[in-house]
């Protein structure tokens, strides 16, 4: 399974579309297999570096895999320099506990990880030593179009790189998918907790639950000669965000209400359209290329903080039996106010722009892979906080053990 990916981010606050409208939108709603497979690990058919060399385990009746491995973090902010060692393991499993239940369970574990103080404090490495849920998925197949899952649900379902793509909240999901001939039709909605890292809501005394509301349709058709392509319009809102949210969203480039205080406000309630479309050309000779692209706009924002935009092009070229590899070269701007930054990862803080790049080497016999990332973000509009051009690399190698029972 070959994975490769960058970070996303976003700032934002609360509004009022009822919940009605987006549970209604959910049992017309979607979230197919091809919408996202990958992020059950399920199929890592994505239509970008993330394709898969093998078939995925997970369309047994049980399996899991272990992936272990290192990795090296560098970064740079003004003349301010630090870097981050840390070994890491991976466990994910899928186990169908009747002909309509499955249970799927994705745990990481970081362990020895080594740097100065204000390293390990960084927002840029917000996964200190412990263990993480990445995912816990109970899914129920109600019909053969209709099924529902509930749990702490990864985000990667609803494809958008700059909207806390990689996090994972406890949630209710509802899913609807058609598929006929060369084209799938799918709908998903979601009503989830936004949490950090450690699952924490981040609340205070009086201070109500913040909900996350999402909703999309995903349309793929399959061309002649394995062209693919997708395009993914959806919505997002997001209520009752807490002072601390606030807060630290404001230090990450939101504007709040006033100076940024342990007790601020969001500026902007987070209302608003999210669309992400790529296509996948397979060329003969092993060649993937796939040229996507990212687009968000809050409606409750002024015009200059309410956009975020991201393209990338990516390439996959199998050389052997034995070895692949990728590269890819992305770009993107996100103003101030289109998301709450908070839940987006440090590389796509708001009120930033950046480009960057990635390159990927997989050895299927010895189930390893070798990858890694640079990116270089700069401010869009000079602030206190944020003035600093950042600079980002990640190394690491990983190793991947799986068993499965048909």
């Amino acid at each position: 399974m070959i994975r490769f990916e960058f970070f996303r981010v976003f700032e934002g606050k609360e509004l009022s579309i009822p919940l009605s409208f987006f549970t209604g939108l959910s049992l017309i709603v979607f979230c197919c297999p091809s919408l996202a497979k990958s992020d059950d690990g399920i199929n890592t058919e994505v239509l970008t570096l993330s394709s898969s060399s093998r078939p995925s385990l997970l369309s047994t009746q049980n399996s899991w895999e272990v992936l272990a491995g290192v990795q090296e973090t560098y970064y740079e902010i003004s003349s301010q320099k630090d870097s981050l060692a840390a070994f890491f393991l991976k466990a994910k499993g899928t186990s169908k506990v009747s002909q309509h239940l499955r249970l799927d369970a994705d745990i990481s574990g970081v362990f020895e990880q080594k740097g100065t103080d204000q390293g390990l404090k960084n927002p840029s490495t917000r996964r200190n030593s412990g263990f993480y849920l990445n995912q816990v998925r109970w899914n129920y197949e109600v019909t053969e179009w209709l099924s529902l899952d509930a749990g702490v649900l990864n985000q990667r379902r609803f494809m958008s790189p700059l909207l806390a793509y990689n996090s994972s909240y406890p949630a209710l999901r509802q899913n609807i998918e058609f598929k006929n001939n060369s084209w799938t039709w799918a709908f998903v909605s979601q009503q989830a907790l936004p949490t950090s890292q450690k699952l924490s809501l981040k609340t205070a005394q009086k201070e109500e639950p913040p909900m996350y509301l999402a909703a999309a349709v995903s349309v793929q058709k399959t061309w002649p000669f394995g062209t693919q392509t997708r395009f993914i319009p959806g919505m997002y809102q997001f209520n009752n965000l807490p002072s601390a949210v606030a807060y630290e969203s404001c230090l990450r480039g939101n504007s709040s209400i006033g100076e940024c205080l342990p007790n601020s406000r969001f500026a902007y309630h987070f209302l608003g359209t999210d669309t992400y479309a790529d296509i996948t050309l397979n060329l003969p000779h092993e060649w993937v290329i796939t040229l996507g692209g990212n687009y968000m706009q809050n409606f409750d924002a002024p015009k200059g903080q309410s956009q975020g935009i991201l393209y990338e092009l990516n390439f996959f070229k199998g050389l052997n039996t034995d070895l692949a590899m990728g590269w890819g070269f992305q770009y993107f701007e996100k103003q101030s106010d289109v998301t709450p930054a908070f839940y987006a990862p440090f590389m796509y803080e708001n009120n930033r722009k950046g480009y960057g790049g990635n390159f990927l080497f997989t050895f299927s016999r010895r189930q390893m892979q070798l990858k890694g990332t640079f990116l270089q973000t700069t401010p869009l509009k000079s602030t206190e906080a944020h003035r600093s051009t950042i600079n980002y690399v990640q190394l690491s190698l990983e190793t991947r053990y799986a068993q499965s029972d048909d």
